[in-house]
């Protein structure tokens, strides 16, 4: 499974593995995850297969059962890099919005799932 997908020339997509524990209310964060969609399941922006610019069935079933997070960020290239400067680069912009998007959702659902009985 490749960790980073480029879409096109400002567009890539990060694959990461759902973050394990519970928030402060004890919900699992894949519990809140999913519930962040609503009554949809969260899909890929990828085409599903064996070729170039595809990604499996197997990985695109993480997707949709939450157990593997797609994250959309921008990436645009500098035909003046080398390959291995690209590499980094990509490297560098995806763990950054990685790093962002796991900083949000913990801090928005922090509390989801908390209830109170008066």
């Amino acid at each position: 499974m490749a960790k980073y997908h480029v879409l096109d020339s400002g567009a890539a997509v990060a694959h990461f593995a759902m973050p394990s524990g519970n928030n402060d209310a004890g919900t699992p964060w894949k519990t809140c995850y999913l519930a962040s969609f609503g009554a949809n399941s969260p899909t890929t922006r990828l085409m599903v297969g064996n070729g170039t610019g595809q990604i499996q069935q197997q990985e695109a079933n993480q997707i949709g059962s939450g157990d593997l997070i797609e994250l959309l960020f921008n990436f645009s290239d500098d035909p003046t890099l080398t390959l291995q400067q690209r590499q980094a680069l990509l490297s560098t912009l995806g763990q950054r919005a990685i790093d962002e998007y796991t900083a949000q959702f913990a801090s928005r659902f922090r509390l989801y799932g908390y209830t109170q009985n008066n």
